[in-house]
């Protein structure tokens, strides 16, 4: 990744419907882009996630869940491999 640029992905507890799916995608861009997977939403960002409006529509996707940058899911994983 280059100066700026980011990787997020959200964990949702169900997969979303198709309305809020078609709400998201709305917002891609050149800057933002968005793929999302069942219950999973990657996001790459050229700009700061405090700038991007795509993240902000996450709240709006209706289902619950949690979002962190790619870095800290790789440290999770990598923590979870060191206990097993």
């Amino acid at each position: 990744l280059s100066e700026g640029e980011s990787v997020h992905i959200s964990l949702l507890a169900e997969e979303p419907s198709k309305e809020c799916i078609n709400h998201l995608l709305e917002y891609k861009s050149e800057m933002e882009q968005c793929c999302i997977r069942g219950r999973e939403i990657y996001l790459y960002l050229q700009q700061s996630i405090r700038h991007s409006k795509i993240s902000a529509q996450l709240q709006k996707v209706g289902v619950p869940g949690t979002s962190r940058n790619w870095k800290t899911i790789n440290k999770l994983g990598t923590m979870l491999n060191e206990i097993q």
